[in-house]
């Protein structure tokens, strides 16, 4: 079988150098071909890729620049059976005596279409963390993220990724999966470094509530976008419970608080209703994410609304340039 690497990247010219230029890159030699699909850089990232003989794809300025846009484009030049997606800040690490094709005839069987593995985040002073999944090695993943390995078949069977969904856009294209009856499973076995920056919690709570970078603005309503596009697909209900199921529990479980605190019932059994809400609703959370993803959520409900109005499908630009 042969396996296309697609890594999508935006001024990624520190990284293309530091993890493929200035040490072997052996992780990578299993691919029949590795396609860079760039954002518009401003460094020198289009010409470190070009030096690597990858395949270079330049997405214009004048359409939207997204993740999902650099992995369509990608999957649709992309020649292998599967395809590994991965950002520039990337670097696969496969355990000892690992192989993509080994994972793909452990893994890939019946309606299963993909491997999501594990990502080990390495930040800029040093400190590493890993990202937790609850779900156990060969199991049906609850998400995934931007590094999985996917049958290009059954991906241009649903439609591809969708580039007009900015964020998100992982659960999205899960949601057609799986309302295709495909899915996706986790290997533990599967691991990339992801060398990334470590914003405070605070910092990025703000943003979801009250965007002020240029950054947060610009993927702000991103869940309701990806809502859109799953009602045009027909796969809404698969974006809501695997993308963010908590979001509409909470939604639901407030109006119940409402309208127990309206009935004419004693102030201690209205008490008593509304702490059950509230423990079953951590309870919840608690299966599949923390107690911090409860503050998350109003502001997931307000931007599935604004998101939802703020989708437009726009036309990707390009150019392949060797």
């Amino acid at each position: 079988m042969e396996i296309s690497v697609v890594i999508i990247g935006r001024n990624c010219e520190k990284l293309l150098t530091k993890n493929y230029i200035n040490r072997p890159h052996t992780e990578l030699s299993f691919a029949k071909e590795i396609i860079y699909v760039d954002s518009n850089s401003q460094d020198n990232s289009i010409n470190i890729a070009k030096q690597l003989n990858w395949k270079v794809i330049s997405l214009s300025p004048a359409s939207r620049l997204s993740a999902a846009a650099g992995r369509n484009i990608g999957a649709k030049y992309a020649v292998g059976d599967y395809i590994l997606f991965m950002d520039c800040d990337m670097v696969l690490n496969l355990k000892e005596n690992i192989t993509i094709n080994g994972l793909i005839e452990k893994h890939i069987k019946g309606t299963t279409v993909g491997i999501g593995g594990l990502t080990l985040d390495i930040f800029e002073n040093g400190d590493e963390r890993l990202r937790l999944k609850r779900n156990n090695d060969g199991e049906k993943s609850d998400t995934f993220g931007g590094f999985v390995l996917l049958s290009r078949k059954a991906l241009l069977e649903i439609g591809n990724w969708n580039p007009n969904v900015i964020a998100n856009e992982e659960n999205e294209l899960y949601a057609r999966l799986l309302k295709n009856n495909y899915n996706v499973v986790l290997s533990r076995e599967m691991h990339n470094e992801h060398y990334t920056d470590n914003p405070k919690l605070s910092i990025q709570l703000l943003n979801l509530y009250l965007p002020l970078t240029s950054k947060a603005k610009k993927f702000y309503g991103a869940p309701g976008m990806g809502l859109k596009s799953a009602i045009k697909h027909g796969s809404a209900f698969q974006y809501l419970y695997y993308f963010n199921s908590e979001t509409i529990l909470s939604f639901i479980i407030f109006l119940l608080s409402i309208v127990t605190l309206l009935i004419k019932v004693s102030l201690v059994f209205k008490f008593l209703i509304i702490l059950f809400l509230l423990f079953f609703l951590i309870f919840w959370t608690l299966k599949k994410r923390s107690i911090f993803f409860l503050l998350l959520c109003p502001s997931y409900f307000m931007q599935l609304v604004i998101g939802y109005f703020r989708y437009e499908d726009k036309e990707v630009i390009y150019k392949v340039l060797n």
